[in-house]
C-alpha cells in the first residue's frame, strides 16, 4: 500500500509503504 501526501507547495507526493 502507499500513502498520498499533499505538500503545501501544491504538489502531490506518492509515498510507497512496504515496497
Amino acid at each position: 500500500m502507499g500513502n498520498i501526501k499533499i505538500i503545501h507547495r501544491g504538489e502531490v507526493q506518492f509515498i510507497s509503504a512496504g515496497i
